[in-house]
């Protein structure tokens, strides 16, 4: 497979053939290809590859990079690894990766490390043996320019690549989180299934940067509340522990004795990448974001820069008992000593607001990139 990536020429695919097949070591893709299976129910990849992501894959100057078709598999013994990891080309020139049409079973592990913003992932199927963690943790630790330029949310993506789009995709038993919205994220779940599966985050705490902004609409959200290995704990429908975002659309139904959606700043008790927060607002939590001129810094935290502004998480027209359901996380144990509560630091009408985003309207479904997909060479 190896030497066959190294030959091949730029919008060539190259197939995987129906069967079960064993990785043992990384395959790499830096150039402009489409890595295809026969169907994600007939391409079956075992990744006992222990020491290095299983597919690791640059953005490619050349053309949309593309993978589809496959199932990946996790081994029990593969924990510290990703069945894919995605990065971007080393001058940041590269064209978003596609990812379509797969299959990701993995234990207490997140199957993808997403290292980039942009590109499209879709008609992907996400279970976790555990019923703990799996799924896509975005993290693109090498994008600090992230947090230092303006959101990009719905139509203001003017290209369609600033942000990461998942669409039409299921995510099955997660209990803790599917996704993670980490260092410098932004991105785009909707058209989705979360059946039993909850969504998570970062912020500026326990992560360098945390996330930038994400958008969460027209999805769907399933409670099962008996049968073998029913119910999960889960806690909520999404824990969001820094940036801003818009949810809308969403249909969460009632979790029995939990809340429906999560507010929290860590930053405030829990030691961590920057200094404990003592003073409104805390740096980069919920409702934070960044505009340039007149905005301001985070004077214990130098290194964030300055331009930042408060800019709500807005949250309307969700159905099901769980979308009425909002509730603030306070970290324990208080690692700072300092008594800060999350309640001074999120409010309504000031941090989140129950009511329409001015001027958002969603970016256009489905994606661009996936109708205008090229065919290239064999």
């Amino acid at each position: 497979m190896n030497s066959a990536i190294l030959t091949a020429r730029d919008g060539a695919t190259i197939e995987i053939p129906a069967g079960t097949f064993t990785w043992t070591g990384q395959l790499k893709i830096s150039k402009f290809i489409h890595l295809k299976g026969a169907s994600r129910e007939t391409t079956r990849i075992n990744n006992e590859n222990r020491s290095s992501d299983a597919l690791l894959v640059f953005e490619a100057p050349g053309g949309n990079t593309e993978i589809s078709d496959c199932e990946f598999i996790s081994m029990p013994s593969n924990v510290y690894v990703f069945s894919l990891k995605t990065l971007p080309a080393e001058n940041q020139k590269g064209k978003p990766i596609l990812l379509h049409d797969c299959s990701f079973r993995t234990g207490y592990r997140y199957a993808i490390e997403w290292d980039t913003n942009g590109g499209v992932i879709w008609n992907c199927y996400f279970v976790g043996d555990s019923g703990g963690l799996h799924g896509i943790s975005f993290v693109p630790r090498s994008l600090e320019r992230s947090w230092n330029s303006p959101s990009t949310m719905g139509k203001d993506d003017r290209t369609g690549t600033a942000n990461t789009y998942v669409e039409d995709c299921t995510f099955k038993n997660a209990q803790i989180a599917c996704t993670n919205f980490d260092d410098n994220s932004r991105v785009v779940m909707r058209h989705c299934t979360f059946d039993n599966a909850a969504l998570g985050s970062h912020g500026q705490e326990t992560s360098l940067g945390g996330a930038r902004h994400w958008e969460i609409y027209d999805n769907k959200f399933i409670y099962t509340a008996s049968g073998p290995g029913y119910p999960l704990n889960l806690q909520s429908w999404f824990l969001a522990r820094g940036g801003t975002g818009v949810i809308t659309g969403n249909d969460f139904p009632a979790i029995p004795w939990k809340t429906g959606l999560q507010f929290a700043v860590f930053s405030i008790n829990r030691r961590g990448q920057i200094p404990c927060q003592t003073r409104y607002p805390a740096a980069r939590q919920i409702g934070q974001s960044w505009k340039g001129a007149g905005g301001y810094s985070y004077p214990s935290v130098p290194r964030d820069g300055s331009g930042y502004y408060t800019d709500p998480v807005y949250l309307w027209n969700n159905t099901g008992e769980g979308a009425s359901k909002i509730s603030l996380d306070q970290y324990t144990p208080d690692e700072c000593g300092n008594g800060q509560k999350v309640e001074d630091y999120v409010k309504e009408n000031r941090d989140y607001v129950l009511g329409p985003k001015p001027g958002w309207e969603r970016y256009p479904y489905p994606h661009p990139l996936r109708t205008g997909l090229r065919r290239g060479v064999r």
